[in-house]
């Protein structure tokens, strides 16, 4: 975001300005949790979540099926940390887990359903530990989509988006708030006009920055 802020000053051919902020979607959410009050909690990093999944691995260990046999393994609770991340980012609930299990009942693929019931319990363990703790940095989009309408922050503000070619379902929702709360949202996208008059397959080099237009089109129009 520095070496953004630069550039628009040289852009706009000035030395400072008070009135104009480049934020990335983490630090804008901080900036508004700051305001709104919801960042209150401590915010837990990757070595403070490793803690808790090992912690959280060692109590349900009698109730794990796959988990059991590689928790000890190095690299496994990165993996794991990982995995959890992305549940969050790309808003996949516990309960969806357990649905993709009720799917897998009677099919013959033991192994994929002791993981996806592992996962269901860490997942599940681990949201309750810090729900009352701590702020899983994780968490923030999802935060600020439900803070951003009551932050002094972006009264009456224009907000620039650019540097993207496709956004999180994290992101979206964010997108989503901003369109209801702000006068004007304007996002770029590296794209040839021509393309956005036609249907693009997926092997088309523009498909990304398409298929990011063509729901962000359609989330400007619910709004």
């Amino acid at each position: 975001t520095f070496q953004t802020e630069k550039m628009l000053l040289e852009y706009c051919g000035v030395g400072g300005t008070m009135d104009t902020q480049v934020l990335s979607f983490q630090r804008l959410a901080w900036r508004v949790l700051q305001e709104t009050g919801g960042g209150i909690r401590p915010v837990i990093n990757d070595q403070g979540k490793s803690l808790v999944l090992r912690l959280l691995l060692e109590q349900n260990s009698p109730k794990l099926k796959a988990f059991r046999r590689v928790m000890e393994k190095p690299g496994f609770l990165a993996k794991l940390r990982e995995c959890l991340a992305e549940f969050k980012i790309y808003q996949v609930p516990g309960e969806k887990l357990r649905q993709c299990l009720q799917e897998l009942a009677g099919e013959e693929n033991e192994d994929l359903q002791a993981k996806l019931e592992d996962l269901l319990l860490i997942y599940t363990a681990y949201q309750q530990y810090i729900s009352s703790k701590y702020l899983d940095s994780d968490d923030y989009l999802q935060l600020l989509a439900e803070k951003l309408h009551s932050a002094p922050l972006l009264n009456g503000a224009e907000v620039w988006i650019d540097g993207f070619y496709g956004f999180t379902p994290s992101e979206l929702e964010v997108l989503r708030e901003l369109m209801i709360k702000v006068p004007q949202v304007n996002i770029c996208l590296s794209i040839d006009p021509g393309c956005l008059k036609r249907r693009l397959e997926e092997t088309d080099l523009f498909f990304p920055p398409w298929d990011t237009y063509q729901r962000l089109l359609y989330i400007a129009q619910e709004v």
